[in-house]
């Protein structure tokens, strides 16, 4: 499991605002790391869409304390 290094010391982007939106009016958003993107929210994370979701992985496991990959 990857662990974060804090503090982080080298270079970064902060932003800290009220409201933070990405906008793509003509294609595509699209987020990359070599180590770990993380997703966290205090209430409640969504993904919607109008058509399908994928999730590609040599695992998947849902919840931290998940002993067997989900089918």
């Amino acid at each position: 499991m990857y662990t974060p290094i804090f503090p982080y010391n080298k270079e970064q982007i902060i932003l800290t605002s009220d409201r933070v939106v990405l906008n793509s009016k003509l294609d595509s958003i699209f987020l990359f790391a070599d180590k770990v993107i993380s997703l966290s929210s205090n209430e409640g994370v969504h993904i919607n869409t109008d058509e399908g979701v994928y999730v590609n992985g040599k695992e998947i496991k849902l919840g931290l304390d998940a002993k067997e990959p989900i089918v």
